[in-house]
């Protein structure tokens, strides 16, 4: 699916299984070896372990450095309160 109005083509719900450096482009490819097309650049936001395991092959040295990074737990929480006469 694909964001309305946007410049980009967003994906959602899709899974990069692959990542691999082709000529001068970025091909991915998701589960069971789907084409997902071929990109000139590409944004990774995964947490480490996965990252490192995307990267492996196609970016060995990234990957290493990404799954030796170490990562802490971050607790978050939003509260709102009713305001008195409203």
């Amino acid at each position: 699916m694909a964001a309305e109005g946007s410049v980009l083509a967003v994906r959602y719900g899709t899974r990069v299984a692959e990542l691999a450096r082709e000529d001068d482009v970025w091909r991915l490819a998701g589960d069971g070896g789907v084409d997902l097309g071929r990109y000139q650049a590409v944004v990774v936001s995964l947490p480490r372990a996965q990252t490192g395991v995307l990267l492996e092959r196609a970016a060995p040295l990234v990957g290493a450095r990404v799954s030796g990074v170490r990562m802490a737990p971050c607790w978050a929480m939003m509260a709102a309160r009713a305001l008195a006469g409203g």
